[in-house]
């Protein structure tokens, strides 16, 4: 190989090895969201971008995801709906005061909520900070 290759090689690994660690660090930072959700069932003719399935206390809750909003942080609602899938153990633990928690627990089938909270993912926790 000629030495121009080598260095063009050697260019691009560190810039691929450079952002995925700034990836990692991303990752660990919470972002802040906002939901549009329904919490079990999605009523009829009502279209969801997701469905997670949440831990409150000690019960797990499939939640709809109707529209997510990022207000803060680097990333984007299409890349948090892509990196979470729909798994049979819970996708997030809620954590939050317990009024906040109360809300979500007590959710009537067919009730909309919109959902503030802080979004941490390689800790699958979600820190409630609103339910409305």
């Amino acid at each position: 190989m000629t030495r121009s290759v080598l260095i063009g090689i050697c260019l691009v690994l560190a810039t691929l090895t450079s952002v995925a660690a700034a990836s990692r660090r991303h990752s660990r930072m919470p972002v802040q969201i906002k939901m549009d959700t329904f919490i079990g069932p999605l009523p009829a003719g009502v279209r969801s971008e997701g469905t997670w399935r949440i831990k409150v206390r000690h019960t797990v809750y499939d939640m709809q995801i109707v529209k997510l909003t990022v207000l803060t942080g680097d990333t984007s609602a299409s890349s948090i709906l892509e990196a979470v899938r729909p798994t049979k153990s819970a996708s997030f633990t809620v954590v939050g005061q317990d009024a906040t928690l109360d809300k979500i627990a007590n959710a009537k089938p067919a009730e909309p909520h919109a959902i503030t909270a802080h979004l941490r993912l390689d800790a699958r926790t979600l820190m409630v900070s609103q339910v409305e």
